[in-house]
């Protein structure tokens, strides 16, 4: 029956057919041939002299591309006397008259014609010493790579002594190398995992394996360095989870809106790019050709980015699970890379929304140089670039009677005789300066900027509102701050003070002797600087707003 089944019977296809007919050029090894039915030696003979064979369901199978080997103890009693029966000077003189004992029992055991067919028969030499060590070496192997030893917080050290003492009692002429299996679970596996035992799975040890008068000695011993091995675990942890929180951050930006958006237009480009002459190229316009620069790098800092963040999940992954020494610089390399994502996100924002890159900033109130000159140095520490020119309030020039094209109800426009009601501005061309006025009487009352910059206006959208800045004892000075999108006409009346009383303070802040300003907590007391204030208020809000802005 079991020939059968490698032929198959009745319709059905034999396991051996089947196998080699899936897998013509392959290797096909039978082992311990000696043990097998006499019918399977009459399929090995049709197999080896004409290199086929016909299945259960009448298929012939090719075996002409099929490397068949077949291992035996076939003369065993004969090696295991060798040492008693051979004659010879020369150790080449003993293996070859032992190699022609062995061939003659092989012809023995099979019939002429199959043995005829057998292209080559090759002995086996007993393992010598260095055979015998290599044996223990793979051995050793295996045990370091058991799990309860690889995956536990441990140093095992094994000397060499305890390999060559392997050598020699792991090794059995009647038995051969398996007997070093058994040896090895006796003498070494089971006293190691007795003494590992002993400690909790958590603790990191230090163990020893050597040799005493005894055999084989096992000290363990707690790790002195084991709490700091234990930070320095959880630390790897932390950032390894923090690695795949930033990769999927990176992951989820390229299935936003935004991105998609960014890929839309670089397909467009192309395909007009494709789909047009040389005259008709896109390449030709300067701002498209910019513009695509522009879209591609983008596309090819996410890339990067990605390629980037993987690599360090998997180092701090490898290091975590043992297979990777750790590096501590790591750290600071996926600092720098949040920094560099959040950069990359400016820069793709401002490429597909540059209406987001120039804000129209005003800050409006009697005396505003200080003030003025507070944010003036705020925006260049933020690397904006600023334009800005001074409001001034002339009041000959502000109630001075001229022509309004007025609309009526109708739609009809016709002129009407009243107060200008608007402002003298001059531009701001030298910060160092104080501001001047055209004409003695004339009174500043506002400064009204253009600030540019990546996303500037998500970065300073949260600073409308008014704000109380103190002077010495009792001189309180009210300023409005305005920040719009676009271009907006000067208020009118922002010399009068009933147009700032009428809102409440978001800011109140304190100037000091030294004319630095301080911000003022709401018991009164000042908390800190201003500049370093401000600066961390305008970066979180710039985070938020980013991150909706991607949304």
């Amino acid at each position: 029956m079991s020939i059968y089944r490698l032929s198959g019977c009745s319709g059905q296809e034999g396991l051996l057919c089947d196998a080699v007919r899936k897998e013509p050029f392959c290797v096909l090894l039978f082992d311990e041939v000696e043990k097998a039915h006499q019918g399977f030696f009459d399929l090995l003979l049709q197999i080896l002299g004409e290199g086929r064979m016909t299945d259960g369901t009448g298929k012939l199978v090719n075996f002409c591309s099929t490397i068949i080997l077949m291992t035996s103890n076939i003369g065993v009693d004969v090696l295991q006397r060798s040492s008693v029966n051979l004659v010879g000077n020369s150790k080449s003189e003993k293996i070859e008259q032992l190699q022609d004992q062995l061939d003659r029992e092989v012809q023995k055991f099979f019939r002429a014609e199959l043995y005829n067919r057998i292209d080559k028969v090759v002995i086996f030499k007993p393992l010598d010493e260095l055979g015998i060590r290599r044996v223990v070496d793979r051995e050793m192997a295996k045990l370091y790579d058991r799990e309860g030893i690889k995956y536990r917080k441990m140093q095992l050290t094994i000397d060499d002594e305890v390999y060559t003492y392997m050598s020699q009692v792991g090794y059995d002429e009647n038995y051969g190398a398996r007997y070093l299996q058994r040896s090895m679970r006796e003498e070494l596996i089971i006293p190691l995992s007795r003494t590992l035992n002993l400690y909790e799975s958590d603790e990191q040890l230090i163990v020893k394996v050597g040799m005493n008068t005894d055999g084989i000695s096992i000290v363990a011993q707690e790790d002195p360095l084991g709490f700091e091995l234990l930070l320095e675990e959880l630390e790897v942890a932390n950032y390894a989870n923090h690695a795949s929180n930033l990769r999927r951050s990176i992951n989820n930006l390229r299935e936003s809106h935004l991105y998609n958006w960014l890929q839309s237009e670089l397909e467009m480009i192309e395909s007009k790019d494709s789909g047009t002459d040389a005259s008709g190229s896109p390449w030709k316009d300067a701002s498209k050709s910019r513009k695509y620069h522009d879209y591609y790098q983008c596309k090819e800092k996410h890339e990067s980015l990605t390629d980037t963040i993987i690599s360090y999940e998997e180092d701090l992954s490898l290091a975590y699970l043992g297979f990777k020494s750790y590096q501590p610089k790591i750290n600071e390399k996926i600092e720098q890379w949040t920094f560099d994502f959040f950069d990359y996100k400016l820069k793709l924002i401002s490429t597909l929304r540059p209406q987001f890159n120039k804000v129209y900033f005003a800050i409006y109130g009697g005396e505003p140089s200080e003030i003025t000159r507070f944010y003036a140095e705020f925006f260049k520490s933020l690397d904006f670039s600023l334009e800005a020119h001074t409001v001034w309030f002339r009041e000959k020039f502000y109630t001075e009677d001229i022509l309004h094209e007025v609309e009526g109800e109708n739609g009809e426009v016709y002129n009407r005789r009243g107060p200008r009601e608007a402002y003298i501005k001059m531009p701001v061309n030298n910060w160092k300066k104080d501001f001047r006025p055209e004409h003695k009487n004339d009174l500043l009352y506002g400064v009204e900027f253009v600030v540019t910059g990546p996303c500037v206006l998500l970065a300073l959208s949260n600073e409308t509102g008014m704000q109380s800045w103190t002077f010495g004892d009792h001189d309180e000075r009210l300023y409005l701050i305005n920040v719009e999108k676009s271009q907006q006409e000067t208020p009118k009346l922002i010399h009068r003070s009933e147009t700032y009383k009428r809102q409440k303070s978001m800011r109140r802040v304190l100037m000091n002797k030294e004319m630095e300003p301080y911000i003022q907590g709401k018991s009164g007391k000042s908390k800190e600087p201003l500049g370093k204030w401000l600066e961390e208020k305008v970066m979180d809000n710039f985070i938020v707003e980013v991150e909706k802005a991607i949304e």
